[in-house]
């Protein structure tokens, strides 16, 4: 893995360059193992979808770096397109949807969100 002064002083293909040589690196028979690695997607337009670029960075716990969260994807511009449109999409729609109906969604929302605060661990 690199620094994160590494990161910052390196341009950010040498520091995408170096994230995609990390997870494809079997060279460390100690680290973590990226293939059952829990891999997360970016969500548009109402799917999960990979990064155009279908690169993945790992993510370290801060407080224990031999503890990998995941793979996160490393998203870019061409991600950030299809979210606009996509936004734009859902918001033409939403702005068509009735204020009560409107209400009734962001009720139903904050009453998941309310059960899934009591039920989780932290």
């Amino acid at each position: 893995m690199f620094s994160r002064s590494n990161q910052t002083t390196a341009g950010a293909g040498a520091a995408r360059a170096n994230i995609t040589r990390a997870l494809s690196d079997d060279s460390e028979a100690s680290g973590p193992n990226y293939e059952t690695m829990k891999t997360f997607d970016n969500f548009i337009g109402g799917k999960w979808v990979p990064p155009v670029s279908g690169e993945y960075f790992a993510n370290q716990n801060p407080a224990d770096a031999r503890d990998t969260i995941g793979r996160f994807p490393m998203s870019g511009s061409a991600d950030v397109d299809l979210a606009v449109e996509s936004a734009k999409r859902g918001f033409e729609e939403w702005r068509h949807t009735p204020a009560p109906a409107r209400g009734d969604v962001l009720r139903r929302v904050g009453d998941i969100c309310r059960r899934a605060r009591k039920t989780s661990p932290i």
